[in-house]
């Protein structure tokens, strides 16, 4: 066998390793084999613990080409010596001769840290691989509320937990020459044996003394350093956007739906602009208002120190419900109080391209037209229903379709000042109310088409409120209704013209 890259000017016998262990004993998950078999598992557990794990290739694969250590630096290389003799002094590898050698031995490095990583991308595409999910803080998240203390620990070297079958082995191999002796043990300098009221995990520090969950200073500071990137750029990178969309999605467990909505833009301008080549990462754009405010929205709640989220949750115990609907013809909307009374009901006509809007389209602005209407009206904490499961999931999750997503933004605007609010889908037979609402308008109730108000008010100055108007076609913040409405200035016009005279 011929020397491998990279690792001198001269060949030389060399020893060839393969993964062929995952612990240290080589026969440690094996000596454990009778208590996998006390308890209620598949057979293939016991077969994989007994035996060791099988590489099953897909049929007539063809084995990559044999691949050996990519080129690297000398500083490189000395870390694979050190990592690798610790590997063998662990027995999770072992030496062997003329293993079929198709991976390369190559070295990650994040800035932090040097990783040794066995480049399987050519092999796995042979194999069928099961798709699941690995623990994180969701799977924390039900235990934190009553506890008090915790501890963390992190192994290195710690992927080999699974023997691999004799006959997969060689699958696995990589070659190297000239190997030292190390150990393996657990990163102490990571782990914190003693239960503590506080702790970092998977780049969140956990209080539980105050029951709260944030964001690592470090991670904290990467953010803003993203932020500032994407500002200063008058063309950020695709990889730039990239970046910041992928970090904003890792805050979810902080930001819960937040970490979805608020980055809808600028994951639009990457699937729009990589559509027909995913290569096209270093290609610069120029940033759109909407990624803009997206990049300020983030960027505001880091400097009021607001990326943090509280374990112990308040009950949702809303003081007002509203129900929206929409219907080919118009919007209609129904608010209740806590005692489930009706408080208020509205409807609005569509304009002439609403009946060709798509249905969750309809829906969303069904429940922007309420929400801004009861903005100013109203405080405290509102769940928002709706029959349309689309409309529902844009809301909590906004829509790389931007139409419905600038629906929604508006709608999140409006709720941020009435707040908290949840929105939820419910069936149409529990909807009938709003659902009339939206079918039922006032014929009579005519009004001036915007063009032509502008045009008056261009042609004998600016109107100071509204006569004779409705919450529907007032053309005035201070207008006076027929009938009690909660942003009318009052009822009976006849009984205002001073007032209105007045300003």
């Amino acid at each position: 066998m011929h020397e491998a890259d990279g690792l001198g000017a001269h060949p030389t016998k060399r020893a060839v390793i393969h993964c062929y262990n995952c612990m240290v004993n080589p026969d440690l998950m094996s000596s454990k084999a009778k208590f996998w078999a006390s308890i209620p598992v598949s057979p293939w557990i016991l077969e994989v613990v007994e035996r060791g794990f099988e590489i099953i290739l897909i049929e007539n694969f063809k084995l990559p080409h044999p691949l050996r250590i990519r080129r690297m630096s000398n500083r490189l290389l000395d870390f694979v010596h050190e990592e690798v003799g610790k590997l063998l002094e662990a027995g999770v590898v072992v030496e062997t001769i003329n293993p079929i050698v198709c991976s390369p031995l190559q070295v990650a490095d994040n800035g932090k840290k040097l990783r040794l990583i066995l480049d399987l991308s050519a092999l796995k595409k042979g194999i069928e691989t099961p798709r699941f999910r690995l623990e994180d803080w969701r799977a924390v998240w039900p235990f934190l509320e009553k506890a008090n203390y915790a501890a963390t620990f992190d192994f290195k070297s710690g992927y080999h937990h699974i023997k691999i079958a004799d006959p997969s082995s060689d699958l696995l191999a990589f070659s190297l020459e000239e190997l030292a002796a190390a150990g393996v043990t657990v990163a102490e300098e990571k782990s914190f044996w003693s239960p503590s009221e506080q702790f970092t995990w998977l780049g969140i520090k956990c209080d539980l003394v105050t029951k709260s969950i944030r964001l690592t200073e470090s991670r904290e500071v990467s953010l803003g350093n993203q932020l500032a990137t994407m500002k200063k750029s008058k063309a950020p990178t695709i990889l730039d956007r990239q970046k910041l969309s992928g970090f904003i999605s890792s805050m979810s467990i902080v930001e819960k739906c937040e970490s979805v909505q608020r980055q809808r833009h600028l994951a639009a301008t990457v699937a729009r602009v990589t559509s027909d080549n995913p290569k096209k990462q270093h290609l610069q754009v120029s940033m759109s208002q909407s990624e803009f405010f997206e990049v300020e929205f983030w960027e505001r709640k880091l400097k009021n120190g607001d990326l943090v989220r509280s374990i112990n949750e308040e009950q949702f115990d809303p003081t007002w419900y509203l129900y929206t609907d929409a219907s080919a013809e118009g919007m209609g909307a129904v608010l209740k109080n806590s005692r489930k009374e009706t408080v208020w009901q509205a409807s609005k006509i569509g304009d002439v391209s609403f009946r060709k809007e798509s249905s969750a389209l309809r829906e969303l602005r069904a429940v922007e037209f309420a929400t801004r209407t009861m903005r100013e009206q109203i405080r405290g904490a509102i769940s928002i229903h709706s029959d349309s499961q689309a409309a529902v999931s844009v809301l909590k999750k906004g829509s790389m379709k931007l139409e419905l997503h600038k629906v929604a933004e508006r709608v999140w605007d409006s709720v941020e000042q009435i707040r908290p609010a949840r929105f939820l889908w419910i069936p149409r037979e529990e909807n009938t109310e709003a659902d009339a609402t939206s079918r039922e308008f006032d014929t009579d109730d005519w009004g001036v088409q915007d063009w032509a108000f502008e045009w008056a008010q261009k042609r004998w100055s600016r109107v100071k409120c509204d006569l004779f108007a409705s919450e529907r076609n007032a053309k005035h913040s201070v207008y006076f209704s027929r009938y009690p409405e909660p942003t009318s200035s009052g009822t009976d016009a006849f009984d205002h013209f001073t007032c209105a005279a007045n300003g």
